[in-house]
């Protein structure tokens, strides 16, 4: 209860509190007993210190993350947000090995997705028709069919955003109305764009 109570916090950017919750499972003699992975804490901290944009000590846990992680889907979870992290410090190298790690390891098709669009990103070739393509033939349909709703809106986000600055107002509106569609459905859930 208390890890889903911290990741709820984390959601609703009480970062100070969902910290103060994660250390205590951290602290806690018991938390392995309860099958806790001390890898996936440190992976929730250094999201909650990537959103507070204190880099380095996002950096610091996911290295402690990975160290001993052994099932490769959360070591990829772990490699996105540190590309994600070294893209926003503007070391674009750093980004892209990153990104060919997490291709090498090939076992999340989600983060293929996820790690082609920051890499798209990287490359100054998001904003394009080909993304616009990309996202409707390949990436919607994977999330939709997964029922990923969460991806479905950041990706429809995207859409949105692309088109807006393509000056496609309409198109733009559309995406935001499916934005709008997706929000009412999971008003139980939150979504971060």
């Amino acid at each position: 209860i208390r890890v889903i109570t911290a990741i709820n916090l984390l959601k609703t950017h009480k970062y100070e509190q969902a910290k103060e919750e994660f250390n205590h499972i951290l602290d806690s003699p018991y938390h392995k007993d309860y099958m806790v992975k001390t890898e996936l804490i440190y992976y929730y901290l250094a999201k909650i210190h990537y959103a507070q944009n204190n880099y380095e000590e996002a950096i610091r846990l996911l290295r402690s993350a990975k160290v001993s992680e052994k099932e490769t889907h959360f070591t990829v979870k772990y490699l996105y947000l540190t590309a994600k992290i070294f893209w926003k410090l503007n070391r674009e190298r750093n980004a892209l090995d990153y990104i060919r790690t997490i291709n090498k390891l090939a076992c999340n098709q989600k983060y293929q997705y996820k790690t082609l669009l920051l890499e798209l990103e990287i490359h100054n070739q998001l904003y394009t028709s080909n993304t616009i393509q990309l996202l409707l033939n390949k990436i919607i349909p994977y999330f939709k069919d997964n029922a990923d709703l969460h991806e479905k809106y950041k990706c429809y986000g995207l859409l949105q955003d692309i088109y807006y600055r393509m000056r496609m107002y309409k198109q733009s509106a559309d995406y935001l109305k499916q934005m709008v569609l997706i929000k009412e459905k999971t008003s139980n859930y939150i979504l971060k764009k």
